[in-house]
């Protein structure tokens, strides 16, 4: 991997943002930039990535990061030659122009909220590791965050509302997301959608859901507590039980010992909903 040449990497994406309204010579020469760029004896230190499906190049990052801010302005300016363009990097094979679709997500306008939802749900179908899922998610929703993150609530809310385990799935990431920016303060709507994917999607969905709730304790202990007392009391299955076990030894006592005197003293429901798998 040669160093990164400030001036020959400007000469270089000059070259590639020239291709932007022609998506298929634009994904061949980021092709041949990242491979000029590529780490090609990566050797990861720890498991991060290691067991996704996708291939990367391990470019520098300040590499995609220069090729980002060049095309934010253009994605602006001509919307729907960005949205070509990321439905051609999509299908390349290789981790990076994936990500980079993303974020041409991420730099949309808001009248675009259909388009990138719409993606948001195609693109994710296909991806198992929580590693590639979580990134794509970050990218394709970085205008949406900034600007209005009240609109996507409301998309989080609808998908919360269904009892399909891929919307649950991107609504748990989602919520984990928002969640990390200290600028998110609008809670009380996460417990309101948390409700159905834990009764509903516990299982699959376990670790994110404990993620979530290390967030919520964080950011809002007493409520957060609050929200498992009532949810007990309201019947849950021994999956979601199992998960509230866990989230619950993450609190200090007093506030543990009483939540889980609440759970030996509250069995689960009749009528708590059943776990779809």
């Amino acid at each position: 991997m040669p160093a990164v040449d400030l001036s020959r990497l400007k000469i270089q994406i000059d070259g590639l943002i020239w291709r932007f309204t022609r998506p298929q010579e634009f994904a061949l020469e980021l092709h041949n930039i990242f491979s000029y760029y590529a780490d090609r004896v990566y050797r990861p230190g720890d498991l991060v990535l290691k067991k996704h499906i996708h291939q990367a190049y391990h470019v520098p990052t300040l590499v995609t990061r220069q090729i980002e801010l060049e095309l934010r302005s253009r994605c602006e300016e001509n919307p729907i030659a960005a949205l070509t363009l990321a439905d051609i990097l999509w299908q390349e094979s290789m981790l990076e122009p994936k990500l980079l679709a993303a974020s041409l997500l991420g730099m949309l306008p808001s009248t675009q909220l259909d388009d990138v939802r719409s993606r948001i749900q195609l693109w994710s179908a296909g991806i198992k590791d929580s590693k590639v899922l979580k990134p794509m998610l970050e990218k394709s929703t970085t205008a949406i965050r900034r600007d209005q993150p009240e609109i996507l609530l409301a998309v989080l809310k609808d998908w919360s509302a269904s009892q399909d385990l891929p919307r649950h799935r991107l609504t748990a990431y989602l919520i984990q997301i928002l969640l990390a920016e200290p600028a998110f303060e609008n809670i009380p709507p996460v417990f309101e959608m948390l409700t159905g994917i834990l009764q509903i999607h516990p299982q699959p969905l376990r670790e994110v859901l404990l993620e979530v709730f290390r967030q919520l304790r964080k950011r809002s202990p007493a409520e957060t507590a609050y929200f498992i007392r009532q949810t007990i009391r309201l019947g849950v299955s021994d999956a979601a039980a199992s998960v509230l076990r866990k989230a619950i030894a993450e609190f200090d006592d007093p506030v543990r010992g009483s939540l889980l005197a609440e759970m030996r003293t509250e069995p689960a429901a009749e009528n708590a909903p059943q776990e779809t798998q």
